[in-house]
């Protein structure tokens, strides 16, 4: 019986790559759609500084002084990427902050059980 339902499948399927063709699957890219825009620079100016950093050691195996001093100046630009990662970082401690803070004053003054289950609570 699976033999029998595994030669049904296979003619199906080469009838409609026949008949209708086969349709490939694009190669994806990696998306950004949850990342935040300062993440977003953050992953463009890394992949930058690897560039930078491998044509550096090209350049410093052909022994290219004048090059090694550009690249460097380049990379020097790029390092915006501290301050960047600084804000992401104090942003995600205020965040974390906050919740502690709501935490606390929640834990600290509870809601009277007398509240939740009278009528008038909702009212």
């Amino acid at each position: 019986m699976p033999q029998k339902l595994a030669q049904l499948a296979g003619s199906i399927y080469a009838y409609g790559s026949e008949r209708f063709g086969v349709k490939e699957k694009k190669a994806t890219e990696r998306t950004f759609s949850n990342l935040s825009r300062r993440q977003k620079e953050i992953y463009d100016i890394r992949a930058k500084i690897r560039t930078v950093s491998k044509h550096w050691k090209q350049a410093r195996k052909k022994g290219d002084v004048i090059e090694m001093g550009g690249l460097d100046e380049i990379r020097e630009q790029l390092r915006r990427l501290k301050s960047l990662r600084k804000v992401e970082c104090s942003k995600r401690k205020r965040k974390e902050g906050e919740r502690k803070r709501k935490r606390k004053r929640f834990f600290s003054e509870p809601i009277p059980v007398h509240m939740i289950y009278s009528r008038r609570a909702g009212m």
